[in-house]
């Protein structure tokens, strides 16, 4: 769906931090007076991790890395759902030359990503997009770790959208499987139990924070990784695995 030159931002090829090198042609260039849609058909249902936008700033000829993105992961652009709503630091659409903003979407999958950039200058280049899929980190289950490539809709599921239950990016901060005990098989609490530990970490005051039930969680993202409290230690961290 990159159609009128837009393919380059698909070739593996970084352009020159001097984007006016090679006569420009190494970016793709839009007028800043509006937002920017792109939209990434793939050829089934992936499962995304993180999305790297490749842009520059040159303060002095107006270009500018986008001040705000939104992303949204479906089957289609009528069923996509909004996934990522970000704006990007004053450091990051001041720093001179080739900009790297990286979009986390923590195990989203769908088999089309559309996202709109809000322009914060007169002019937005971008020279690539990449994309990294799979898992930074798999909990491993009883049952075995599931591997990337092992997720995939069956013929005719309309399964468009959905997080991996075992599978978490950075610190976990976006984790909402249902891995619910520790790496010893010790049984998670509730996070609404307040004994034997009490604690701030509750659905009351991270009402986003998915602490349903006793799903290992990292609210915050103060932890290394998901994690949850039990009878027998304070704190307590999943099976981790490689993914």
């Amino acid at each position: 769906m990159l159609s009128g030159g837009r393919g380059q931002l698909l070739d593996g090829v970084v352009g020159h931090s001097d984007w006016q090198a090679n006569a420009g042609l190494e970016w793709v260039g839009w007028n800043g007076s509006q937002a920017v849609s792109i939209t990434f058909q793939f050829e089934g249902e992936t499962l995304l991790g993180k999305v790297m936008f490749y842009s520059n700033n040159d303060e002095t000829n107006g270009v500018r890395l986008f001040e705000q993105v939104e992303c949204s992961v479906g089957g289609s652009i009528s069923d996509a759902v909004k996934v990522l709503d970000v704006e990007t630091t004053w450091w990051e659409r001041t720093v001179a030359g080739l900009v790297i903003f990286t979009a986390d979407l923590s195990g989203y999958r769908g088999s089309l990503l559309h996202c709109v950039m809000y322009p914060a200058g007169k002019w937005l280049l971008l020279s690539e997009v990449q994309f990294q899929s799979g898992c930074d980190i798999a909990l491993g289950l009883s049952t075995g770790a599931v591997h990337p490539e092992q997720i995939s809709a069956n013929t005719g599921e309309t399964r468009s959208l959905g997080l991996r239950s075992d599978c978490y990016f950075g610190r976990g901060q976006a984790y909402r499987g249902n891995v619910s005990v520790t790496q010893s098989q010790v049984p998670c609490l509730p996070w609404s139990l307040q004994s034997p530990h009490a604690h701030p970490e509750t659905p009351l005051n991270y009402p986003d924070g998915g602490l349903d039930g006793n799903y290992c969680r990292n609210t915050g993202g103060m932890r290394e990784r998901p994690w949850c409290y039990t009878n027998e230690v304070p704190i307590a961290s999943p099976n981790i695995n490689p993914g």
